[in-house]
């Protein structure tokens, strides 16, 4: 059966942009190829919601980049929604308007970008001073570093943490994280 909402002129058009070769079989394509391929499908069936899983995974700098200045420009246009998963934490900066991070299964931060790239710290604190800490904040993550120390990754404004820091009269320092830094610690 058809699908109703294939615009076949469309997915022309954009095998046409993405150099994806008509007349090929798909199984000889190279793998960036096949990629490219699977975007033009999606892009070509018109649907309002597009859920893709690592969509430029293969392909070159070059191409996320395209792709990402398509996906953009439909979501902008076409009032098109776009939820896809990557590691490519840079993509996400460039073009998301909200991020949730998936840990072990679940999610464990959703909100607008801006808001997660200004609250994310990592501070290091006595151990025994750690569960004091996870009263007030949002704690993402405890990680120990010795035997005296733990990482504490939360979602909190800073003056909320240099309130606690005076509070308890502690000297730690609380480092901003970037997406990347987050989804490198939780790796750990």
């Amino acid at each position: 059966m058809a699908n109703p909402a294939w615009d076949h002129d469309e997915a022309l058009k954009l095998a046409q942009n993405w150099h994806v070769p008509l007349k090929a079989i798909i199984s000889t394509l190279s793998p960036g190829q096949q990629q490219r391929l699977q975007i033009v499908r999606a892009f070509a069936t018109q649907a309002k919601l597009l859920l893709l899983d690592e969509p430029v995974g293969s392909l070159d700098p070059a191409g996320r980049r395209q792709f990402l200045s398509e996906m953009m420009g439909r979501c902008a246009e076409q009032s098109i929604t776009v939820l896809f998963s990557t590691h490519i934490v840079s993509d996400l900066e460039r073009c998301a308007n909200k991020v949730a991070i998936l840990h072990r299964g679940k999610i464990l931060l959703f909100d607008e970008l801006d808001t997660l790239k200004e609250s994310l710290f990592r501070i290091e604190l006595p151990r025994w001073a750690v569960e004091a800490w996870k009263k007030d904040v949002n704690t993402l993550l405890i990680r120990p570093i010795n035997a005296q120390y733990s990482a504490l990754l939360m979602q909190a404004d800073r003056t909320t943490l240099e309130q606690r820091l005076a509070q308890h009269h502690q000297t730690a320092v609380p480092v901003r994280l970037s997406l990347e830094d987050l989804v490198v610690e939780l790796g750990h």
